[in-house]
């Protein structure tokens, strides 16, 4: 009985609209590399096996009205795994989350309210940020605080789990 209970919970849990619609700026979590071959630039490959490629193109680099510094892609036998957004604050910039909103916002109205508070801010980097997560997919959004000398990073990750 308590199976069937903590399985009833975790399957309410889940976002099925991340699952249905793994997308974001028409680069969609499963698509071939194929079909992004034109617009990736190798960089390296991950510990896991997995080609790490640069998006080039700046319709890619528009991120719900937030413009970022820098998109990946992961591609693992032959497909997106995962997309990876990221802008960068210098030191001493004045840590705001009006762009982490704005993306969230988005997100909450693609995919519903977020399921996980995932911020810490006693680690380092100190994470801060919310978290969707579906049966095979998860996205997360979170400013990444590196201390007043360093800066901080926004960044948005839309990947496959498994």
């Amino acid at each position: 009985m308590a199976f069937l209970i903590g399985n009833a919970i975790t399957t309410l849990a889940q976002c099925y609209k991340l699952d249905q619609d793994p997308e974001v700026n028409g680069i969609r979590i499963g698509m071939s590399y194929m079909e992004l071959s034109s617009v990736l630039e190798y960089i390296n490959k991950t510990d896991m096996g997995a080609d790490v490629y640069a998006v080039k193109g700046s319709r890619y680099y528009n991120l719900y009205g937030v413009v970022v510094d820098q998109v990946v892609v992961f591609i693992y036998e032959s497909r997106v795994t995962g997309i990876y957004f990221v802008k960068r604050f210098p030191p001493g910039a004045t840590l705001r989350f009006t762009e982490q909103l704005s993306i969230e916002a988005a997100l909450t109205n693609k995919y519903g309210s977020p399921m996980y508070n995932i911020s810490d801010p006693t680690t380092d980097p100190a994470p801060f940020g919310v978290q969707w997560r579906g049966r095979n997919h998860e996205a997360t959004v979170c400013t990444y605080y590196y201390g007043i000398d360093e800066g901080f990073s926004l960044t948005y990750l839309l990947a496959e789990i498994k």
